[in-house]
């Protein structure tokens, strides 16, 4: 993770952290997150819908944190959607210009070194405009609107999200005819 990101989501999730430190004995953090609802066995038509979603198609995840990338293709291949993985933008651009087969939804990364996820995604979209984008960040609209001017309708998944949200939002973007608008880097 990076600096902050992790006091964001704490911050999202309605915690607290607390932080002691010492020097010459090191720093100690405390992450306070509020109880979880416990959850019953989930009903019949709950197993019945939760059978019925996902899809075949296939998505491509650029995330460059390993972590997180890989509990997203955990979710993605649960879901039976077909996943092919990249580490950063070049590896992204290297598939999507080598990989004839259909490639229905980048799944990305606002925040990544060397090129964002918005650049990212005009560059895929300039070679294979019919690849539908989907972002996703650990930083609040907030903290995003301050370095790029994010479009009303451009499709953002917040971090952290389950494996349900991230199901409903590409069911929502595959399910539409145009492409969402995209965000503009600020000069």
């Amino acid at each position: 993770m990076r600096p902050n990101e992790g006091a964001c989501i704490v911050k999202q999730n309605r915690g607290e952290i607390g932080v002691y430190s010492e020097p010459g004995h090191g720093t100690t953090f405390k992450i306070y997150l509020p109880v979880a609802k416990v959850l019953g066995k989930p009903s019949p038509e709950e197993t019945v819908r939760s059978v019925e979603t996902g899809g075949s198609e296939t998505i491509l995840v650029c995330e460059d944190e390993g972590q997180i990338r890989k509990l997203i293709f955990a979710m993605l291949t649960k879901l039976r959607y077909h996943v092919i993985e990249a580490d950063n933008a070049e590896h992204a651009l290297e598939i999507v210009n080598q990989n004839r087969g259909p490639i229905h939804l980048l799944l990305t990364d606002v925040v990544m070194p060397q090129t964002n996820g918005f650049e990212l995604a005009r560059m895929v979209n300039a070679v294979r405009p019919e690849i539908r984008v989907l972002y996703m960040s650990g930083y609040t609209d907030q903290r995003l609107a301050g370095s790029w001017i994010i479009e009303p309708g451009t499709p953002l998944l917040q971090k952290p999200f389950t494996a349900a949200v991230l199901d409903q939002r590409i069911r929502q973007l595959l399910g539409e005819k145009t492409a969402g608008s995209g965000p503009h880097q600020q000069r």
